[in-house]
């Protein structure tokens, strides 16, 4: 059996082509992102230092297994996967400003059947499929191949390297390191470091930056299922005489700055004549957590506690309407299997719903499936009584990659013809973004011969009608392209257009609205009264919580980044994820610097909220 001996100077041919090469590779990643955003050199020379100390380390572990053959073709195996891995971060952090447990909490935390409708989801063309798939193919055949080709040639001059100098080498790395980190990145100023750090080749830095900390005296309050009071509202639903329909369009990725004349002029002039509002956002920068909040009017920190709960009868808003003598109608071209999120809406086997046309899965563009939902309706129109029923309408045309007709010719020109995610220029993205209006005119499109039918049925003036977007989308503005990324206002701002039926002396605020506000201003509309026990308040309300609060996804789990804006002013906290987010009592500040004590007063008010709106 070999045993090495560490202290002998016995020395081995090393395969300095191909380490040097992904010394090279893995240098050269971080310095592509870091030249893109301006960094300070110190960054480039420590970006260096880290790919030296993993070459290192590569080099020294495959001298000490390459006596043992079985061991060293797993250590070249793992070799190559940390580089497919590492080209893997290198697009994440590109295109999403993001890193590889964030794409692990997305895909893989959850079920196959979530996967699968995560992956649909993305809707990612044919051409990028074949391109990975081709890929996952060849890569470790290339690899292989590029191995022995490399080997071959450092042989003829070979290179010879001791163990001992090998430790040497790698003990001068990590000092350099620790020295290099200590003098000079600590002293960035910490958002900046955390920042740059993901783009190292490690992913981070060998010591941790601390951030300031916030306290609350008590944690976030936990998630208890949300009532209404029996009696209050036996007394009620006997009364009701009117019940006008209820239609809500939520429409995928509808940033709330391109509602205007030139992409969207129906939306826009539906606006002008109704309700929008001065700051209308999503409560969340992901689908499934702004659905959640929109349906349950309950912060979308509460999803994963509430997907826990037994015995789904659906969100509560839809029950309420449900006992009011509503029957409830959805047409959906999203898919409800994308975090098994049906139950938590409609309830198990879609109780809540009286009817579903979901077309999710049919084999046609997303577009097509908008405009299939559009026409099956105006065909089930024709039998629909005008008062008592609740329509929902689930749009995916403008999700990513931004579905359209070709022909007639699309407004927007030119765009891209598809997404090529692996040559995407972030400073080129105007083809990308006239995708994204083309999209969006599309569905402008289909809510104009919405509202034509309902004004050739005399249903329109009677009607309540609501259009919104689960979440907004970003075009590199902050560094990512798409959502689920960042808590800035190109993911979370989303228009919220709201008509309801006239009434004397009831005025709505303009001021703010976010998802929780939709369906509590609805109950309060046809009940003429306002109800207690939800997150969100009645636009109405002449005393409604003044803050807006929104999270970033974290997959299925429990989110652990939150922001609450307050007009201008903005209070961005993160967990530490040690903990259990019920247990929470101090938060990382990822503010530039602690803001004005209401908003610190506002996080406070989570611990408690129902008890602060009822002392307010």
């Amino acid at each position: 059996m070999y045993i090495p001996d560490v202290g002998s100077q016995m020395k081995r041919e090393v395969n300095y082509l191909y380490f040097t090469l992904i010394f090279t590779y893995l240098s050269s990643l971080s310095w592509i992102h870091y030249i893109s955003l301006d960094a300070p050199f110190i960054w480039f020379i420590y970006a260096s230092l880290q790919a030296l100390w993993i070459t290192s380390s590569l080099i020294l572990l495959q001298q000490m297994a390459s006596p043992f053959r079985p061991i060293f073709s797993v250590l070249t195996l793992l070799t190559f996967c940390y580089i497919i891995l590492s080209a893997t971060q290198f697009f994440l952090a590109r295109l999403l400003d993001s890193n590889l447990t964030t794409l692990f909490r997305f895909f893989c935390q959850t079920s196959w059947p979530h996967f699968f409708a995560a992956w649909q989801a993305i809707h990612l063309n044919q051409a990028m499929v074949i391109v990975l798939f081709f890929l996952c193919l060849t890569t470790p055949w290339i690899w292989h191949r590029f191995y022995l080709y490399t080997s071959y040639l450092s042989r003829h001059k070979p290179l010879t390297c001791s163990l001992l100098s090998l430790l040497l080498l790698l003990a001068t790395c990590s000092v350099s390191l620790l020295a290099l980190e200590y003098l000079a990145l600590q002293a960035r100023p910490h958002p900046t470091h955390r920042h740059f750090a993901k783009y190292l080749p490690l992913m981070t830095t060998l010591l941790t930056a601390e951030l300031p900390s916030l306290k609350i005296s008590s944690p976030i309050e936990s998630y208890l299922a949300t009532s209404i009071p029996e009696e209050a509202w036996s007394q009620v639903r006997h009364t009701i005489q009117e019940k006008p329909n209820i239609y809500i369009w939520i429409i995928e990725t509808f940033r709330k700055d391109h509602v205007s004349p030139h992409i969207t002029p129906t939306f826009d002039q539906f606006q002008k004549e109704h309700q929008g509002f001065s700051h209308s956002f999503a409560n969340s920068n992901a689908t499934h957590l702004s659905w959640f909040s929109l349906f349950h009017s309950r912060f979308p920190y509460h999803f994963a506690e509430a997907h826990r709960q037994p015995l789904q009868k659906g969100a509560l808003p839809l029950q309420l309407l449900q006992d009011l003598g509503y029957e409830i109608e959805v047409f959906s071209s999203s898919s409800f299997q994308y975090f098994d999120i049906s139950p938590l809406l409609f309830g198990d086997q879609q109780r809540c719903i009286h009817f579903c046309a979901d077309v999710s899965a049919l084999p046609i563009e997303p577009w097509e499936k908008d405009q299939a939902l559009m026409d099956l309706f105006e065909k089930r129109f024709t039998h629909t009584p005008t008062q008592g029923k609740l329509f929902l309408f689930f749009l995916d045309g403008p999700h990513s990659e931004y579905s359209f007709p070709l022909s007639p010719s699309p407004p927007f020109q030119p765009f891209a013809p598809r997404i090529d995610y692996l040559t995407l220029n972030p400073k080129e993205t105007t083809l990308i973004q006239n995708r994204y209006k083309n999209a969006l005119f599309h569905v402008d499109l289909l809510f104009q011969q919405f509202l034509s039918i309902l004004k050739k049925r005399n249903a329109y003036d009677d009607a309540c009608i609501v259009a919104t977007g689960d979440h907004g989308e970003e075009f590199f503005e902050e560094g990512a392209l798409f959502h689920g990324t960042h808590l800035n206002v190109y993911q979370t701002a989303v228009p919220i257009l709201l008509k309801l039926p006239p009434r004397d002396s009831w005025r709505l605020h303009p001021e703010r609205a976010c998802h929780l506000d939709i369906f509590p201003t609805i109950l309060h509309f046809i009940t003429r009264q306002e109800w207690q026990g939800f997150d969100g308040h009645s636009l109405f309300s002449h005393n409604p919580w003044p803050y807006i609060l929104s999270v970033s996804q974290n997959g299925p789990l429990a989110p652990y980044e939150f922001l609450l804006r307050l007009d201008a002013e903005e209070l961005h906290v993160r967990t530490f994820k040690e903990q259990p987010l019920y247990m929470q009592t101090e938060f990382e500040l990822l503010s530039p610097s602690l803001p004005n004590f209401p908003i610190n007063q506002a996080f406070q008010a989570l611990t408690g909220i129902h008890n602060h709106r009822k002392k307010s």
